[in-house]
């Protein structure tokens, strides 16, 4: 999930989320069961199931292609910078949303946001020049902050 053209313009956001879970071979009973399952986990999506997806602020496009993923079925959901853009509101909702999607998916995010990061993420990856350099599993600010000044700023990791 990157930017805002994750979904189809011209259509409302009821039709965009249908439209991914057919593609990944839901039945309407399906598709019906999960907008139900993941609906406490997006609010919003009652009040612009009707509107144009391109008629959406930037946040709520976000937010609105993480829950048609969700719906989906997707085992495996990708992030890229997802906390770009949002604000405080929707950060809250976010984290929220993939607490609630862990428990049925593998959630991958790339972030600079290393607040977020410690307080959803269960493993924290370090990469550099594309190769892992540090695996950990739930880390606090300060251990975050260490590994990542040792690892992109030169600083010392002892």
């Amino acid at each position: 999930m990157s930017g805002d053209k994750n979904l189809y313009a011209k259509n409302t956001v009821k039709e965009n989320v249908q439209f991914a879970a057919v593609l990944r071979g839901l039945r309407r009973e399906e598709i019906q069961k999960n907008i139900e399952k993941y609906l406490p986990y997006f609010p919003l999506y009652e009040t612009l199931e009707n509107k144009l997806y391109e008629k959406l602020s930037f946040g709520q496009k976000r937010l609105i292609t993480i829950f048609a993923a969700a719906v989906s079925g997707a085992k495996i959901i990708l992030m890229d910078e997802p906390t770009e853009g949002l604000d405080l509101e929707h950060k809250k909702q976010l984290a929220d949303i993939m607490a609630a999607l862990k428990k049925d998916a593998a959630v991958i995010l790339t972030t600079h946001d290393y607040e977020f990061s410690v307080n959803v993420s269960d493993r924290i990856l370090f990469l550099k020049d594309g190769i892992i350099v540090s695996e950990n599993g739930k880390l606090g600010r300060e251990e975050f902050l260490k590994l990542y000044h040792g690892f992109y700023e030169g600083g010392d990791l002892q």
